[in-house]
């Protein structure tokens, strides 16, 4: 009888190693290593309220002067930088049927804009008498200086008129 308590104490003693051994195995099986954030997917962190950014590059053409002027400056930045730096109010998207988002502004003159063309075709804003060209999935940096302020401008996106208002202050 004493050695089948002991067996039965043996037994239980295993079988609560057991348990053990299969629950920590469990429990460190849920935890998941997190691996670093890969460029493309931090930009997806970044626009997450924004547009989606398209799957394939886009790639800029830099000029060949050595000395660059204020707005080839504010326009030599990723897209990434630039969404960083003007997701903040100062920043008008495009779709492709050239909706705009937002649909109406108001900023403060002297201020940066980006205006950030989210769809696969060119296209051509126009700010009052201004036009700006936009490649597919482009952007560009502009600087508003209005001579008259308070000044009210309509938006204008390739063949679709009054997309925006921008009230520049």
């Amino acid at each position: 009888m004493k050695n089948n308590k002991k067996e039965i104490y043996i037994g239980l003693a295993v079988l609560v190693s057991v348990i053990f051994v299969v629950s920590l195995i469990s429990v460190f099986k849920k935890k998941k290593v997190e691996a670093p954030i890969a460029n493309n997917e931090l930009d997806n962190l970044l626009t997450a309220s924004v547009v989606p950014l398209p799957s394939k590059k886009v790639y800029r053409k830099r000029k060949t002067m050595n000395v660059l002027s204020e707005m080839d400056k504010l326009n030599n930045i990723s897209y990434t930088e630039a969404i960083m730096k003007y997701n903040d109010g100062h920043l008008i998207q495009f779709a492709e049927n050239c909706q705009s988002n937002p649909y109406r502004m108001v900023i403060a003159n002297g201020s940066e804009l980006m205006l950030d063309n989210r769809s696969s075709n060119k296209e051509i804003i126009s700010i009052g008498n201004t036009k700006y060209n936009l490649s597919p999935y482009g952007f560009r940096i502009i600087k508003l200086n209005e001579l008259n302020v308070p000044a009210t401008n309509l938006i204008d996106c390739t063949i679709s008129k009054n997309v925006n208002t921008l009230i520049v202050e």
